[in-house]
């Protein structure tokens, strides 16, 4: 899967990989977070190529109704990974907000 995940970025036109980049590490967002006010569902794979497990937690700490999940997915696309992991959760979630 990381190795898949590689080569797909290998393929991307280095004028969009830049314009992706420039999004990617010039937002930031962190003194929004608290005004999001619906319930929010952050996953994060246990073994995520690009975003460190740290990510999820200070998001789930800084957003009001944020509820934290990590699940045994491998790479940063956890639903190719581990749908199955992604779906339950999900379907937890909706669940618990009735």
């Amino acid at each position: 899967m990381a190795q898949s995940f590689a080569e797909s970025l290998r393929e991307i036109r280095p004028d969009i990989g830049l314009t992706v980049s420039r999004t990617i590490f010039q937002s930031d967002h962190r003194k929004d977070l608290n005004q999001c006010k619906q319930p929010v569902l952050i996953l994060q794979p246990s073994s995520d190529i690009a975003v460190p497990i740290e990510v999820g937690k200070y998001l789930s700490a800084n957003i009001p109704q944020a509820i934290f999940k990590s699940i045994p997915a491998t790479g940063h696309l956890p639903h190719f990974s581990s749908p199955e992991s992604v779906l339950q959760e999900i379907k937890s979630f909706f669940k618990s907000l009735n």
